[in-house]
Protein backbone atom coordinates (compact mmCIF):
# COMPACT_ATOMS: atom_id res chain seq x y z
CA UNK A 1 0.00 0.00 0.00
CA UNK A 2 1.60 3.26 -1.00
CA UNK A 3 0.69 6.77 -1.78
CA UNK A 4 1.17 6.41 -5.91
CA UNK A 5 -1.04 3.03 -5.25
CA UNK A 6 -3.98 5.09 -4.01
CA UNK A 7 -3.64 7.39 -6.98
CA UNK A 8 -3.35 5.10 -9.05
CA UNK A 9 -6.82 3.55 -8.03
CA UNK A 10 -8.81 7.15 -7.18
CA UNK A 11 -7.51 7.92 -11.02
CA UNK A 12 -8.73 4.50 -12.16
CA UNK A 13 -11.90 5.39 -10.70
CA UNK A 14 -12.15 9.19 -11.85
CA UNK A 15 -11.72 7.71 -15.08
CA UNK A 16 -14.59 5.14 -14.98
CA UNK A 17 -16.65 8.12 -13.69
CA UNK A 18 -17.28 6.96 -9.86
CA UNK A 19 -18.93 10.10 -8.01
CA UNK A 20 -16.94 11.87 -5.87
CA UNK A 21 -18.29 10.21 -2.47
CA UNK A 22 -17.22 6.99 -4.16
CA UNK A 23 -13.83 7.88 -4.80
CA UNK A 24 -13.25 9.88 -1.19
CA UNK A 25 -15.09 6.80 0.98
CA UNK A 26 -12.24 4.19 -0.70
CA UNK A 27 -9.41 6.95 -0.02
CA UNK A 28 -10.92 7.11 3.60
CA UNK A 29 -10.75 2.92 3.92
CA UNK A 30 -7.71 2.50 1.98
CA UNK A 31 -5.99 4.86 4.82
CA UNK A 32 -7.45 3.24 7.39
CA UNK A 33 -6.07 0.23 6.37
CA UNK A 34 -2.52 1.41 5.58
CA UNK A 35 -2.67 2.55 9.29
CA UNK A 36 -3.23 -1.03 10.47
CA UNK A 37 -7.04 -0.88 10.93
CA UNK A 38 -8.14 -4.10 10.50
CA UNK A 39 -12.06 -3.66 9.87
CA UNK A 40 -12.52 -6.76 12.63
CA UNK A 41 -15.79 -5.35 14.62
CA UNK A 42 -15.41 -7.05 18.05
CA UNK A 43 -18.55 -9.08 18.60
CA UNK A 44 -19.27 -7.13 22.42
CA UNK A 45 -19.47 -4.31 19.54
CA UNK A 46 -22.48 -5.86 17.42
CA UNK A 47 -26.11 -5.48 18.54
CA UNK A 48 -28.88 -7.10 16.82
CA UNK A 49 -31.17 -4.63 14.52
CA UNK A 50 -34.43 -4.96 16.30
CA UNK A 51 -37.11 -2.90 13.53
CA UNK A 52 -36.45 -3.95 10.24
CA UNK A 53 -39.35 -2.01 8.12
CA UNK A 54 -40.83 -4.14 5.48
CA UNK A 55 -39.66 -3.53 1.76
CA UNK A 56 -42.94 -2.42 0.59
CA UNK A 57 -43.55 -0.07 3.85
CA UNK A 58 -39.67 1.74 2.13
CA UNK A 59 -40.31 4.75 -0.51
CA UNK A 60 -40.27 4.76 -4.22
CA UNK A 61 -36.77 4.31 -5.34
CA UNK A 62 -36.82 7.07 -7.94
CA UNK A 63 -35.00 7.40 -11.33
CA UNK A 64 -31.22 7.81 -9.64
CA UNK A 65 -31.72 4.57 -7.63
CA UNK A 66 -32.91 2.59 -11.24
CA UNK A 67 -29.69 4.14 -13.07
CA UNK A 68 -27.26 3.27 -10.09
CA UNK A 69 -28.48 -0.37 -9.93
CA UNK A 70 -26.89 -0.45 -13.80
CA UNK A 71 -23.80 -0.33 -11.68
CA UNK A 72 -24.53 -2.23 -8.79
CA UNK A 73 -22.15 -5.33 -8.03
CA UNK A 74 -23.30 -7.67 -5.25
CA UNK A 75 -20.28 -9.71 -3.81
CA UNK A 76 -21.56 -12.70 -1.58
CA UNK A 77 -18.31 -13.19 1.20
CA UNK A 78 -18.06 -16.12 2.39
CA UNK A 79 -16.11 -17.28 5.73
CA UNK A 80 -14.75 -20.68 4.50
CA UNK A 81 -16.12 -24.35 4.26
CA UNK A 82 -17.39 -25.19 7.36
CA UNK A 83 -15.37 -27.33 8.54
CA UNK A 84 -16.12 -26.70 12.17
CA UNK A 85 -19.42 -28.49 11.06
CA UNK A 86 -18.06 -31.59 9.51
CA UNK A 87 -18.30 -29.85 5.86
CA UNK A 88 -16.18 -30.59 2.96
CA UNK A 89 -17.75 -28.07 0.26
CA UNK A 90 -18.51 -24.11 0.68
CA UNK A 91 -21.72 -23.21 2.76
CA UNK A 92 -23.04 -21.51 0.09
CA UNK A 93 -23.96 -24.87 -1.82
CA UNK A 94 -25.80 -26.22 1.25
CA UNK A 95 -29.40 -26.90 0.36
CA UNK A 96 -31.07 -25.10 3.02
CA UNK A 97 -34.81 -25.17 1.80
CA UNK A 98 -37.29 -26.89 -1.11
CA UNK A 99 -33.92 -28.16 -2.44
CA UNK A 100 -32.45 -24.56 -2.78
CA UNK A 101 -29.05 -23.25 -1.71
CA UNK A 102 -27.98 -20.38 -0.15
CA UNK A 103 -26.44 -19.56 -3.70
CA UNK A 104 -29.48 -20.02 -5.21
CA UNK A 105 -31.71 -17.79 -2.59
CA UNK A 106 -29.35 -14.91 -2.96
CA UNK A 107 -29.22 -15.21 -6.52
CA UNK A 108 -32.96 -14.99 -6.65
CA UNK A 109 -32.81 -11.81 -3.99
CA UNK A 110 -30.71 -10.26 -7.09
CA UNK A 111 -32.93 -11.34 -10.04
CA UNK A 112 -36.52 -10.11 -8.02
CA UNK A 113 -34.55 -6.77 -7.48
CA UNK A 114 -33.72 -6.47 -11.35
CA UNK A 115 -37.36 -7.61 -11.82
CA UNK A 116 -39.13 -5.17 -9.18
CA UNK A 117 -36.69 -1.90 -10.06
CA UNK A 118 -37.00 -2.13 -13.92
CA UNK A 119 -33.09 -1.00 -13.81
CA UNK A 120 -32.85 -1.51 -17.64
CA UNK A 121 -29.86 -3.56 -17.22
CA UNK A 122 -29.51 -6.41 -19.99
CA UNK A 123 -30.12 -9.43 -17.43
CA UNK A 124 -33.63 -7.48 -16.48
Amino acid sequence: MSDRGLQAAIDKMRAAGAPDVAVDTFAHYYRLLEAGETGVIPESEIEPVEDVPDMDDLPAAGDDARATLTRTVVLKLNGGLGTSMGMTRAKALLEVKDGLTFLDIIARQVLELRRESACGCRSC
